[in-house]
């Protein structure tokens, strides 16, 4: 739970096309996709949302599931939204798998073996919010800032504008220490650890820089008390700072009236560009009016993301809109790949887009738009 979903409501309000829209996402926790499902249907007509990642799949499935059958407050419980009504660990538990037998029912069919199995189980006995890998390595974050006695921004705005966060970071995690904290035995002995273009001297410095401009309202912003406190705002408070939007109840009753079952929310498992294309030729040549490709791109070099773009560009519909998120720098432009592939740059959406951003960890976002003049050109770039 690192991006906005605001963000990607927000250009879908701008878009030239009212009505009819079809949407692309990547999967991920299921927030952004799900609260696509907030905006009317005559509006927003699918979201097709996909990750290479199958248990993504299988969160977001049980997300919707969740939201579309039970209340807001058993709702809460099951993501692992603290309830003051739990006194006990195994109380809370208990709870949440029996919400989950009420449920399960509606899932599909390889989601309800994942969450029937032992390591389902365990994560829902925890709560969804709080299990997954990302959970576990800002847990670990968290504990070196604790280690070296540096209070949570959250708690001490003091530290906004001073470079204690920055220098912490690039410190404990250097990757010596990042590959044996966050990658749990499976990266390489050579390998790059993903996590050291994540978060790094690079985002520790993204992240001090938004802080920045957070301050102002530092103590209502769920994001920053998600990754440095390691929980909501606000558990009781409907504030749209204080929750994501599925878990408020005002959000929870608009995505039920306006629908998130399988035949809007279409959940595809496999790498993006695979799915993309895929999806294309199925839907005869039909073409998606909005692509949010997250932050996909920081995981690319130029040929990769060139050829991936190019393929986008194939299927947005004229006057249709991408949107990509960075967390570091990179030693080429992607203004200058997006333009390549054959998009606009819309510089003032993009400029817009980065003030509605709530989350510290993206230092820029770039909003670009197929444009009316179809390009011709070859063969796709083979990143091999």
């Amino acid at each position: 739970m690192n991006e906005d979903y605001r963000v990607d409501l927000d250009i879908i309000a701008q878009l030239r096309k009212k009505s009819g829209i079809r949407c692309l996402t990547v999967a991920s926790s299921g927030e952004t996709c799900l609260a696509m499902c907030s905006l009317p249907n005559d509006m927003v007509s699918t979201i097709d949302a996909c990750d290479i990642n199958p248990h993504q799949i299988f969160l977001t499935d049980l997300r919707r599931v969740v939201l579309a059958q039970l209340d807001n407050e058993s709702c809460r419980r099951l993501n692992g939204i603290w309830d003051p009504k739990d006194q006990e660990v195994w109380e809370a538990e208990k709870k949440r798998c029996a919400l989950f037998e009420q449920v399960k029912g509606e899932l599909q069919d390889n989601s309800r073996t994942f969450w029937e199995s032992r390591e389902g189980q365990r994560i829902i006995k925890r709560g969804l919010s709080w299990c997954g890998n990302w959970e576990r390595q800002l847990a670990s974050l968290r504990q070196l800032l604790a280690k070296d006695a540096v209070t949570s921004p959250l708690q001490d705005p003091t530290i906004v504008g001073t470079a204690k966060l920055k220098n912490l970071v690039a410190y404990g995690l250097s990757a010596e220490r990042t590959s044996a904290i966050f990658m749990d035995g499976h990266a390489e002995a050579d390998d790059e650890p993903w996590w050291s273009h994540i978060v790094g001297y690079e985002v520790a410095e993204t992240v001090e820089q938004n802080l920045k401009r957070f301050q102002d309202t530092l103590t209502q912003n769920y994001f920053v008390s998600h990754i440095f406190g390691g929980h909501f705002v606000g558990p009781r408070d409907d504030n749209d700072d204080a929750l994501p939007l599925i878990y408020t109840t005002s959000g929870q009753q608009i995505i039920k009236e306006y629908g998130c079952g399988s035949d809007r929310l279409r959940l595809h498992c496999g790498e993006f560009g695979e799915v993309t294309d895929r999806l294309h030729d199925q839907c005869d040549g039909n073409r998606w009016d909005f692509i949010s490709l997250g932050s996909i791109p920081d995981c690319m070099n130029k040929d990769e993301l060139l050829s991936l773009l190019q393929l986008l560009y194939v299927c947005c519909e004229v006057h249709g809109v991408l949107l990509l998120r960075r967390s570091c720098h990179q030693d080429f432009k992607i203004d200058d790949v997006l333009r390549e592939a054959g998009f606009e740059i819309e510089v003032e959406m993009s400029n817009r887009v980065r003030y509605v951003e709530r989350s510290p960890l993206f230092r820029d976002h770039v909003v670009a738009i197929r444009s009316e003049i179809e390009l011709r050109r070859g063969p796709l770039v083979d990143p091999s």
